[in-house]
């Protein structure tokens, strides 16, 4: 009896839900490892979850913090992006207020010195307007002549003539009229024509303004010059352009007048004598030119002018009959014959090109090929003077004859009036040679 009553006792107490079960001893599994059992795991698991969650406020709170961190250095950067801009401006402006404070002499002759450096052609017009810009200084009282001739060496050490040219004829130019020129200007004048005069080649001579030199040469009463190189540097380059056949070719554009009109005598020669003529100084150097402006003056009115062209080129069709093309060698002779047309192979049309482009005949007719097909020929033409040319030479000498009448007379106003070839010599106004 004692023992069946306890029974139900101890059913009831296995049971309640109060008492924990004892977990047994988990049997050894071939198909799964356990690192831990599963009540151990349990207590990891909330462990772990209570640290994630820590650490989750701790990042969100870190984000927090990195976005005010964001937002106030992006506030410093553009506080410093303004500070700079501000420091730059700030700074410019300094450098203009200094650059300011400089005498503007010397900013012209910074300019200038930059410009040249470059070695551009535009400096030509920086040139210009340097030594325009310091004659007015100069002429006003603001500075001495020491600027312009600092700028005259700059300019005579450079290798382009035109600088020089530019910048002699931008003094002469800005000199008052009929007073007399300032004694200091004298060593900036000759600095800028001395080189031009002296070590030009007779190639650019035909670029220079040669009456802007024999000025400037009088201003100085530069006598030794004006009797040695000048007289004979402009009587050899007036003799090269009147031994020329086609006188029109030549571009004079510097002396005022269209290539069309223009005349090394009348536009060169006759204006610097009489620039010369104005100072008793410069008598034997007058006298020279004199000599040969005559000289040249007679050969032009003794020469005959045809009255049509000869267009033909002896050497060159021998050139050309020499190469193996008589044709050629024919058209080339002919006086009348301006154009030919050689119809001919491509070949015989490359062959033909190297004769014309080759020594002898090069730059003395125009050559190319038109059409197409069997009907593409070689067209020929000589470059010689037209009719047109002819006109402006006969007017030309006309104008020559007058001239020397009038210089003859000059002369001689009691001597004998009689001209070239016997022709009596009226008394003739000298027209311009326009």
């Amino acid at each position: 009896f004692r023992a069946m009553s306890q029974q139900p006792q101890k059913r009831q107490r296995v049971a309640s839900p109060s008492a924990a079960p004892v977990p047994a001893e988990a049997p050894a599994l071939s198909s799964v490892v356990r690192k831990m059992g599963v009540a151990e795991a349990t207590a990891t698991a909330e462990r772990y979850r209570a640290q994630l969650t820590v650490q989750e406020q701790a990042v969100a709170d870190g984000k927090k913090a990195v976005q005010i961190a964001k937002k106030a250095l992006q506030a410093a950067e553009k506080g410093l992006a303004m500070a700079d801009a501000e420091r730059n401006r700030l700074a410019r402006l300094l450098a203009e207020a200094v650059e300011e404070t400089r005498p503007d002499a010397d900013r012209i002759i910074a300019r200038l010195e930059l410009e040249l450096a470059k070695r551009y052609m535009a400096a030509e017009a920086v040139a210009t307007n340097a030594m325009g810009d310091l004659c007015a200084l100069h002429r006003s009282g603001h500075t001495d002549a020491q600027p312009l001739l600092r700028a005259a060496r700059l300019l005579a050490a450079s290798p382009h003539v035109a600088f020089q040219s530019a910048s002699l004829q931008a003094i002469i130019g800005r000199l008052p009229t009929g007073a007399p020129m300032s004694e200091d200007l004298r060593p900036v004048l000759k600095t800028l024509y001395t080189p031009l005069i002296a070590s030009t080649p007779a190639h650019s001579r035909q670029s220079l303004p040669w009456i802007s030199i024999a000025e400037a040469v009088s201003l100085c009463s530069d006598v030794e010059t004006a009797e040695g190189p000048l007289s004979a540097v402009v009587i050899a380059h007036v003799a090269a352009l009147r031994s020329s056949v086609d006188q029109s070719a030549f571009n004079l554009g510097h002396y005022g007048r269209s290539p069309q009109t223009q005349c090394p005598l009348l536009d060169l020669l006759h204006p610097i004598l009489t620039v010369l003529r104005a100072s008793s100084v410069f008598d034997a150097a007058a006298r020279q030119l004199e000599a040969a402006l005559l000289a040249e003056l007679k050969a032009s009115v003794a020469a005959s002018v045809p009255e049509t062209p000869d267009r033909s080129m002896p050497a060159e069709a021998a050139v050309a009959r020499q190469a193996g093309h008589p044709g050629l060698g024919d058209f080339l002779a002919s006086p009348s014959q301006q154009e030919m047309r050689f119809n001919l192979t491509k070949a015989g049309r490359m062959a033909l090109h190297r004769v014309l482009d080759g020594p002898g005949i090069s730059g003395k007719v125009s050559h190319e090929s038109e059409g197409s097909g069997r009907d593409r020929e070689l067209v020929v033409r000589k470059k010689g003077p037209t009719a047109g040319d002819l006109t402006l030479r006969r007017e030309r000498q006309e104008k020559h004859r007058r001239l020397l009448q009038a210089m003859q007379q000059v002369a001689s106003p009691e001597g004998d009036r009689q001209g070239p070839e016997g022709q009596e010599m009226h008394p003739i106004a000298i027209e311009d040679s326009n």
